[in-house]
């Protein structure tokens, strides 16, 4: 999929705006014991959010495994700097 860079913008934004919308949820279910659905919703605000950084680094995906792994793969490098 290739994007202009105004649509990129736009989808960017609107993943960060579905994550907080999603985890806004959160504090309702927990406060009427809906555990399971407020961890499904912070599954989901991560990942809204996970996939729009992913975009803006230009890596596009649909799959729940390959974003899991483009995360660790960047996240690795990014921390090695500790060590």
């Amino acid at each position: 999929m290739t994007l202009c860079d105004d649509d990129r913008k736009s989808l960017i934004e609107h993943y960060v705006q579905k994550s907080i919308s999603t985890i806004e949820q959160i504090q309702f279910l927990i406060e009427n014991n809906q555990f399971n659905l407020a961890v499904n919703r912070i599954y989901y605000g991560i990942y809204y959010m996970l996939s729009g950084l992913a975009l803006k680094n230009g890596f596009i995906t649909s799959k729940h495994v390959q974003l899991i792994g483009w995360f660790n793969k960047i996240s690795v490098s990014c921390f090695n700097f500790l060590y």
